[in-house]
């Protein structure tokens, strides 16, 4: 018998759907993914997928009868098992929306693929000042709709729109409105909730923040909550939207990073962990900014930053340099252009993928695509796969690129990063805050063994001590200490918890990286560093 199909624990869905006619025998999609339904005017309709391990992308097939005419069809939103698809223009009349759902392989019977219609989205309700007016919106906004997977049948789609509101008065301002639909319901109900900052214990209510935001995406944190990404990378976390009949919006800042450049935030760890993702040019001398130097003209660095969920606080995390990849055997071929749209391993927190994009004018303007896949941490498979595009696969597809971990439910194995019991979660914590205890007390010998035999050893042994601090951090920040012959850093370090001193180091190097002047004094840290 021949092995099952294995499929990626996880996938990046282009944009635009690809249409077919049902039935046709040149279909690209899966069989084993097929589910049907029908549109609101009656007629069958398949969906179905096509899919690959990233960098490349994976794309949802719509399928309709012969001679039906659809302006567009894409994805809106995914989360866990499931997809929200949009079909617009439907032989010029509708614009239907669908949740296409993987079921599960490795059940007992195993479960198919499902496609269930939503309700139409259009509302009435009332505001503030009660009256009661339509609301028609007949499609969902891409940049705005987001969803959320609870259980084998409960799911809830929420669209945040920025709507006018008139007053008695007569004046007129924006407010939020979330627009929800649950699983359960045949209605849109629309809720107006309050925006607050979080940094403030809530205290704080943001009255202006709807006349300036715009929603760039929207990602899944977890079963219970929603996260809308700003153009610039500001934060709106909703709150349980599944129970809460009057959610808030809390609002976090992003990162606090002066070099400006192209801004991505996505959730990984299996969507528990929130990434940001900044790639910005740089001159040649390493400081911010587009450099006009030839030999460094398309220079740009990386950051990354995680955002600690218990007090919603960032710590960057790893950095990368354009230079390190243009050295790389790998990446020969491929153009010394700026890093677009990273895309973070929803399994992998430094995995990211990246589009690299060529434009060619030779008598006619021609575009070449790559998409490739970094590991920001490791040194030896920092370049781990090239994809190239074809041309016909490449137009907009790209602009928003949407992570998925649906595919991991059509294997017949059930997915390693499943939930656990209460009872087994609760085991496995006790035992990592023994663990947690077991390394401080190990890594307090270590330090004060090794004070008695030399300064230098004590900050080695005291920096290897501190959790996630990469080698090429620790280096750097033992030329900062060891250079310190007064010793107050290290005193200062040392006089931190543990939790504190890995973001310490790493404003240490921060600040000892803003001083560069010039490439050679770059160079020459580099040479000592």
């Amino acid at each position: 018998m021949a092995a099952a199909k294995a499929y990626p624990p996880w996938v990046i869905f282009e944009h635009d759907c690809t249409l077919e006619v049902d039935g046709c025998s040149s279909s690209i999609a899966d069989a084993n993914t097929l589910a049907s339904s029908r549109t609101t005017g009656g007629l069958p309709i398949n969906v179905s997928l096509c899919l690959a391990a990233p960098p490349e992308g994976s794309r949802v097939c719509v399928q309709l009868p012969a001679g039906v005419k659809v302006s567009y069809a894409a994805v809106l939103a995914a989360h866990g098992d499931s997809v929200v698809v949009q079909v617009a223009g439907i032989d010029d009349e509708s614009t239907d929306h669908f949740v296409y759902n993987a079921g599960d392989a490795a059940a007992e019977p195993p479960r198919p693929p499902s496609l269930s219609l939503l309700a139409p989205h259009s509302i009435t309700y009332e505001d503030k000042e009660e009256k009661r007016r339509p609301c028609w919106c007949h499609y969902l906004d891409a940049e705005s709709t987001g969803l959320l997977r609870r259980g084998e049948d409960d799911f809830l789609v929420a669209e945040l729109k920025m709507e006018y509101v008139t007053t008695v008065a007569g004046t007129t301002h924006e407010e939020a409105a979330l627009h929800l639909l649950r699983s359960a319901s045949d209605e849109w109900c629309v809720k107006r909730p309050v925006v607050r900052r979080y940094d403030d214990g809530g205290e704080t209510v943001c009255v202006n923040l709807a006349s300036w935001w715009r929603n760039s995406t929207v990602i899944p944190v977890g079963d219970r909550m929603l996260c809308w990404v700003h153009l610039d990378g500001d934060l709106l976390f909703s709150d349980d939207v599944f129970d809460d009949e009057s959610p808030s919006l809390w609002y976090v800042p992003p990162p606090e990073d002066a070099d400006l450049g192209t801004r991505s935030v996505c959730v990984t760890a299996d969507g528990s962990t929130v990434k940001f993702v900044n790639v910005f040019p740089r001159c040649c001398c390493g400081g911010a900014g587009r450099s006009f130097c030839l030999a460094s003209f398309d220079a740009y660095a990386v950051r990354t930053w995680t955002l600690r969920m218990d007090d919603m606080t960032w710590a960057m995390d790893a950095r990368l340099d354009a230079t390190q990849l243009w050295s790389l055997d790998g990446y020969k071929g491929l153009p010394r252009v700026e890093l677009a749209i990273p895309v973070v391993s929803m399994d992998e927190p430094d995995a990211i993928c990246f589009e690299v994009v060529h434009h060619e004018n030779h008598g006619g303007d021609e575009t070449i695509l790559w998409r490739i896949m970094v590991d920001m941490k490791s040194k030896s498979t920092l370049l781990r796969s090239v994809f190239r595009y074809p041309k016909v696969r490449w137009c907009r597809s790209w602009v928003r690129p949407l992570p998925s971990s649906i595919s991991r439910y059509f294997n017949s194995k059930p997915p390693s990063s499943g939930g656990q019991p209460a009872q087994a979660e609760a085991m496995l914590n006790l035992t990592n805050r023994g663990r947690a205890v077991d390394n401080k007390v190990h890594a307090i010998n270590t330090v004060q063994q090794a004070a008695s035999d030399s300064p230098e050893a004590a900050i080695l042994a005291a920096l290897q001590a501190i959790p996630g601090l990469d080698r090429d951090d620790l280096l750097k920040a033992y030329r900062i200490l060891t250079h310190d012959s007064s010793g107050c850093r290290f005193r200062a370090l040392m006089g931190l918890p543990m939790d504190f001193r890995k973001d310490c180091v790493l404003m240490e190097i921060k600040a000892s990286e803003a001083c560069i002047l010039c490439s050679l004094c770059s160079e020459d840290l580099q040479l000592k560093g």
